[in-house]
């Protein structure tokens, strides 16, 4: 099938946010014809503010009460190392240095309060976090599986599947590591913060200033960091993605590579993306592992201050060995949230770089949608005539695939369309589907404007058999009940019986219910085409579409899929797309396409008989 029938992959990619004011009750205009290019998600950078807001109107503001129970144990984990550092002054200067024994027995059972009880707060924070952060993530990959699932068929061509997977399953992962590994840790370490900083300021708070005073020296470098942070995280993120999108053309395509002994090229090509996304990982890891050696660095020359000025204090009696020893584990313990808090600053940059892939995707929107009033379609036992009145299609400004095409199918009979690659043949199903739709014309069925419909009734009208029979991993009885989910046993066994389908599932071990494989992989071209035209037996629409689907057969399967499309093809209207003439001879009308618009159109007979280009392909093809 040739390409430019479905997309143009080389027209110039545009950012996947479509206009949203475009008029959905009929086609589009003449002056929208830019739209239909095929799209990529554009990774834009966006503030923290708006990623998190989104966050949390969409998917956390849901779970407040789960999150504020959180926060309150989070508040009673992160305060208890201030109260830990506030015992250590009583313990040195009312026990140790007093020798007063009861009071040892006091502190030291509240220092073992604290501990249990920072420990159990710590650990029911934790299983609540992770109930709502699953919970979340897995609200998010469903939407964004509906979403994309939603979006126009030139959205898949031009963002490869491997890449979609690592949105859906990789970067989504974000929003569950946001709140786990990033709300968590900030809030409790926050809280720990000022609770040691309380204390070393009731202490002394001219120790503070010296201790903190370095603090400052940081703001700029640790920018720097998240700039190189996200940088590489940006980098790392594409790599990843890339390797999935090279993995997912490796398998499918793994025939090819070993018909041409491509191993090594394959394998080649895939290190050099994998060693892109490590070099970018190192650097990474680097960037955030500097936050921590800097937090360090100023940690030890307060350390240096503080020692110099409240061991002389110390030493001139101004202050308790108490006092000192009570301000000293404060600030030790500070740093250490300090670090975290750095850290976590760097660290949002790569789970930022995530969360605006996955934003962007949610912010893609459908060029091709329903109508805000749909009208009913045509009922089915009604006689659907199909009709093209003047369409027009390009994916290109002054470049059309489709132009001035006017014809009708009509009820009941065979209407083939031939010509040679890339005179819009495939396009004009994908028009009449709506996957895409014109930017001029009519396309009606029944009399109804298609555009008047919602697209899922629209769709319903149809029967589709293709050359690519599209088997999913799956049993051959549920890919037939893909027709129509809704059927009894007894309607699939007809379907399967007229289609042929029980000729060879009766010789399999599970019938029915044996496994097609990935893509089919178990059954052979004959017997998958077989299975789909079971699939739009059950469908039971008015309205039949084959695109080729014996091309890629030999005679013996092209003759028992023939019989079957014969089976189908009582009292619907058929349209179907023929390279082989020899398939189409006995079509009540052949619709001969050059340059996107009827140049031919009768019986077989009557065609060869104008001896025109029908003709010559006709010659073409037999001699």
């Amino acid at each position: 099938m040739d390409r430019r029938n479905a997309t143009r992959s080389d027209v110039k990619s545009v950012v996947a946010v479509p206009d949203l004011n475009s008029s959905s009750t009929a086609h589009a205009s003449e002056d929208e014809g830019a739209t239909f290019a095929p799209y990529h998600i554009a990774d834009e950078k966006q503030k923290t503010a708006t990623l998190l807001r989104w966050a949390w109107t969409t998917y956390i503001r849901r779970h407040w009460l789960r999150l504020s129970c959180a926060a309150l144990f989070m508040v009673v984990q992160g305060s208890m190392l201030g109260l830990l550092s506030y015992l250590i002054k009583p313990m040195f200067d009312d026990v140790l240095l007093t020798g007063e024994r009861s009071t040892l027995l006091i502190v030291g059972l509240l220092i073992m309060g604290i501990f249990c009880l920072r420990g159990l707060s710590g650990f029911a924070q934790r299983v609540i976090m992770s109930a709502v952060s699953t919970r979340v993530n897995l609200n998010l990959q469903r939407d964004l599986m509906h979403h994309i699932l939603t979006l126009d068929t030139m959205f898949f061509e031009a963002n490869p599947p491997g890449n979609l997977m690592a949105r859906v399953l990789g970067d989504s992962n974000s929003m569950q590591a946001v709140w786990s590994d990033l709300f968590s840790p900030a809030f409790r370490d926050t809280i720990s913060l000022i609770s040691l900083a309380l204390v070393a300021i009731t202490i002394d708070w001219v120790w503070t200033l010296v201790v903190l005073a370095g603090i400052p020296l940081l703001i700029v470098p640790l920018y720097v960091v998240q700039q190189l942070a996200r940088r590489y995280s940006q980098i790392q993120t594409r790599a990843g993605a890339n390797m999935s999108v090279r993995l997912d053309e490796i398998f499918h395509g793994i025939r090819a590579i070993k018909f041409n002994i491509q191993e090594a090229r394959q394998t080649g090509r895939f290190l050099e993306t994998a060693l892109l996304g490590r070099r970018a990982t190192i650097r990474n890891s680097a960037s955030q592992a500097s936050v921590p050696f800097m937090v360090d660095v100023i940690a030890g020359l307060g350390f240096f201050g503080f020692l110099v000025l409240a061991g002389n204090e110390v030493i001139d009696g101004e202050k308790t060995i108490g006092q000192f020893m009570s301000f000293f584990t404060a600030v030790v313990l500070i740093f250490d949230p300090l670090k975290r808090l750095g850290g976590l600053a760097t660290g949002w940059q790569t789970l930022k770089v995530s969360l605006e892939r996955v934003h962007a995707i949610m912010r893609a929107t459908p060029r091709v949608r329903s109508p805000a009033r749909p009208v009913p379609p045509p009922a089915f036992d009604k006689a659907l005539d199909v009709e093209f009145q003047s369409v027009r299609f390009s994916f290109e400004p002054g470049e059309p695939l489709i132009e001035d095409l006017s014809f009708v199918a009509h009820a009941g009979r065979t209407t083939a369309l031939v010509g040679p690659s890339g005179t819009g043949k495939t396009t004009v199903f994908n028009l009449l589907t709506r996957i895409i739709d014109p930017q001029s014309g009519t396309i009606t069925i029944g009399g109804q404007p298609t555009g008047s419909m919602e697209i899922s009734k629209l769709r319903s009208l149809f029967a589709v058999v293709a050359q690519d029979a599209g088997i999913f991993d799956e049993s051959i009885r549920e890919n037939i009940l893909l027709g129509r989910q809704s059927a009894d046993p007894d309607e699939v066994h007809a379907a399967a019986q007229a289609a042929y389908v029980n000729e060879f599932a009766d010789h399999m071990p599970q019938g029915l219910d044996s496994p097609c494989g990935p893509r089919g992989s178990n059954l052979s071209g004959g017997q998958r085409q077989r299975v789909a035209i079971a699939r739009a037996l059950l469908r039971d629409a008015p309205i039949l579409l084959l695109d080729e689907p014996t091309s890629a057969l030999d005679s013996q399967s092209e003759a028992l899929v023939q019989k079957a499309i014969d089976a189908l093809s009582v009292k619907r209207s058929i349209l179907v797309i023929a390279h082989r003439l020899s398939t189409i001879r006995d079509a009540d009308k052949i619709i001969m396409m050059q340059n996107g618009r009827v140049g031919e159109e009768g019986t077989h007979h009557d065609l060869l008989a104008l001896k025109g280009a029908y003709a010559s392909l006709h010659d073409a093809q037999f001699r």
